[in-house]
């Protein structure tokens, strides 16, 4: 359960905050209580490949095609 807390905190506050309120370095807490959710894996399932990036580069390039 600490280990799934850490996880939490640290997708809301910044590591420094995290590793205070937890007790432990942020070495520690990167190796022994991150850990990647099931909800992490299908967002990254369902986000096209190269992100909201990606979309903004493609975006960007087709403007920069269309006023040549």
């Amino acid at each position: 359960m600490r280990a799934s807390r850490a996880t939490e905190l640290a997708l809301e506050y910044p590591v420094a905050q995290c590793t205070a309120w937890m007790g432990h370095s942020q070495a520690i807490a990167e190796a022994h209580y991150h850990m990647v959710r099931d909800e992490d894996f299908d967002r990254a399932a369902s986000t096209p490949i190269g992100g909201a990036n990606g979309r903004a580069a493609a975006i960007r390039n087709k403007r920069q095609r269309a006023t040549y």
